[in-house]
């Protein structure tokens, strides 16, 4: 008998983080797995029910781009996105404004000095600290939590929850005052009880 594989479904919608403009317009990032592509919805007026389409990256032959899609929205209306690309399992940010599109940007490559690549970006959630996009996201291969943060056009990343312990199926995020505020599953595998929660500033 073939074993029974775990997968997502087919179709869009996938992953959806919604987040509200500065004018009160819905916004929705999402993965369309049919296309293969990152999507942001943006209500075309407030309140108005009505959607229009941008794809932010994918939909072309060889790639694979928005699994784990998660969204903020800055001041300003720039909405900044965090998501993996599916093929490469490496970390992906870009942006929109005002119905533009940003240019696609790796944050995490999964390059680790003296081992084999390490699949990145699961459980990702992008937040703004002081302005500054910044993302928590798994390690697929170690099960930590990773954080980039991104300053000067350029991506700064560090371990935040590493060791033995599991962490980071599903990583939440909040922002107090000034206080970004972390949350996410975590499992003692020498224990093997099921997984505890862990809330912490970064």
């Amino acid at each position: 008998v073939d074993p029974m594989m775990d997968d997502i479904p087919a179709g869009t919608g996938l992953f959806v983080s919604l987040v509200v403009l500065p004018d009160g317009r819905l916004a929705a990032a999402y993965y369309d797995r049919t296309r293969r592509a990152l999507v942001l919805s943006v209500e075309t007026a407030k309140d108005s029910g009505m959607f229009a389409e941008t794809i932010l990256d994918g939909n072309v032959a060889g790639a694979d781009r928005g699994m784990w899609s998660t969204a903020v929205v800055a001041g300003d209306g720039t909405v900044h996105v965090a998501y993996q690309d599916a093929l490469g399992d490496q970390l992906m940010y870009t942006t929109w404004v005002a119905g533009t599109a940003g240019v696609p940007e790796i944050v995490d490559d999964g390059e680790r000095s003296g081992d084999r690549t390490h699949p990145v970006g699961a459980g990702a959630v992008i937040y703004l600290n002081n302005g500054a996009p910044t993302i928590a996201y798994q390690d697929g291969l170690t099960s930590d939590v990773y954080l980039a943060t991104r300053a000067a056009g350029a991506w700064t990343v560090n371990g935040l929850a590493v060791g033995p312990l599991l962490d980071g199926f599903s990583i939440g995020s909040t922002s107090r005052p000034g206080t970004p505020v972390l949350a996410w599953g975590q499992l003692d595998p020498a224990k093997g009880t099921p997984p505890g929660l862990v809330v912490r500033t970064p």
